[in-house]
């Protein structure tokens, strides 16, 4: 299992998950040293093998993301899944720069699609050759969005256009290579990580890391393609939806 942003919480919180699932992984962080020590705390917390765990760095960018999804995946003879949780938050939209905004998108969305394409074209070519284990003979694309992919807010929008670009994708992706990748897509909510810093938000919307890794437990376990992190922000979801154009427009938040 290829692990794009391994250093992250959400992806620290899975990582153990995978493993129990007999997944061996390759750790991708921005600098080595960040998924070395993720790898450190794998095995000397949970008793890993450390040969079981690959450490590899890797900084995302639009420009050289092709290239780098060729040259990571192509190096995995063994591949049967990717899990990115890359992804850099933004508020005051009209604040960033043009720089900024393409940065932020880059890489939450567009640095990321060679790497979900490639893996994709691998696990297809791999399941037409039978190469696939499993009781469903398919690999695995695992993608972290939000729940701010449902509807704009005046507050983040670029990150919500951002996050709603990948699910987009991702909805795409699960159709066209449904009979070999399960195409899961996780929506969390207000997980406590740095993204919150600084940020004066109710103490009861915000979830702990793990809270992801349940609801991944929960995707595996009955195949579901789309689900929140913790489980009632998707019924929040489902009544942003419901608002009307005219009255949303209306709110502040």
């Amino acid at each position: 299992m290829v692990v794009l942003g391994a250093n992250s919480p959400i992806a620290q919180a899975c990582l153990p998950m995978f493993l129990r699932r007999g997944y061996d992984l390759l750790l991708c962080a921005r600098t080595l040293d960040k998924a070395q020590q993720v790898k450190a705390h794998l095995c000397a917390e949970g008793g890993w093998a450390p040969e079981r765990i690959i450490c590899r760095a890797l900084s995302l960018s639009a420009e050289s993301a092709d290239g780098q999804a060729q040259a990571l995946l192509n190096s995995v003879p063994d591949l049967c899944g990717l899990f990115t949780a890359v992804g850099v938050y933004a508020e005051t939209c009209d604040q960033l720069s043009t720089a900024q905004a393409f940065d932020l998108t880059a890489i939450n969305f567009t640095a990321q699609i060679p790497f979900l394409n490639r893996t994709a074209e691998i696990l297809k070519l791999k399941h037409r050759q039978g190469q696939l284990q499993g009781r469903h003979k398919r690999g695995l694309i695992i993608a972290v969005s939000s729940v701010a992919a449902v509807r704009g807010r005046c507050t983040n929008y670029l990150y919500g256009a951002s996050k709603a670009a990948l699910s987009t994708y991702l909805d795409g992706m699960r159709q066209q290579y449904q009979d070999c990748a399960a195409v899961i897509e996780l929506r969390p909510g207000l997980i406590a990580t740095s993204m919150l810093d600084g940020r004066r938000l109710p103490a009861l919307l915000i979830a702990q890391p793990q809270a992801v890794e349940r609801a991944l437990e929960r995707a595996l376990r009955f195949g579901s393609p789309v689900v929140y992190a913790p489980r009632f922000w998707g019924l929040l979801a489902f009544f942003w939806r419901l608002i009307p154009h005219r009255l949303y427009g209306r709110l502040k938040f």
